[in-house]
């Protein structure tokens, strides 16, 4: 009798704290953490040799630089580098610029060794106005970048800025990297 009074007393005991743990894990799973009614969750950032995010708080000053630039090194003629290799060394553009205008030449050379593409990727076109270039307009919801030759309004350029790790970057240009809607309409 004493065996069954001193397991019927260790089961009640073992309710108890069972019951009391489950009240307390239900207790604290249900109420809100101290001084802030919403959970903050913290989401790793996916690893990638370059991180970009879209977001189009950019300058567009950077669409006239780097157009600016890109139109210097062509009138250098000969003495010129060679596009991939400029764009390679601007600083002013993604990789994904850079790797979508190397597989857009390279793959123009495939089909066609002598000519190429036949045109400029970056502009185009086969030629640009005198005096370079300034800004139209900038849509600050999409990062689309209008401008437009110094000398001939009608010669226009779209460029995709984005900022990436802070700095404006040109992540699209003429045939390179954006859609045929977003190209200027020649």
């Amino acid at each position: 009798m004493k065996a069954l009074k001193a397991e019927y007393i260790y089961t009640f005991k073992m309710r108890n704290i069972l019951a009391v743990y489950i009240l307390l894990f239900s207790f604290a799973c249900s109420q809100p953490s101290k001084g802030n009614t919403q959970q903050e969750i913290s989401i790793p950032e996916p690893k990638k040799s370059e991180q970009v995010v879209k977001s189009y708080n950019v300058n567009p000053q950077i669409a006239v630089d780097f157009i600016n630039a890109y139109i210097d090194n062509l009138e250098k003629m000969g003495n010129g580098v060679e596009i991939r290799k400029w764009s390679r060394a601007s600083g002013l553009v993604t990789a994904n610029f850079i790797s979508d205008l190397e597989n857009l030449i390279t793959e123009a050379y495939e089909r066609e060794p002598d000519y190429g593409l036949g045109f400029d990727p970056i502009l185009d076109a086969q030629d640009y106005p005198d005096g370079g270039f300034k800004l139209l307009n900038f849509d600050e919801t999409s990062g689309l970048t209008t401008v437009i030759g110094m000398k001939d309004e009608n010669f226009q350029i779209n460029l995709l800025l984005i900022n990436q790790n802070g700095q404006t970057l040109v992540d699209g240009c003429g045939v390179v990297n954006l859609k045929e809607e977003q190209r200027a309409k020649q």
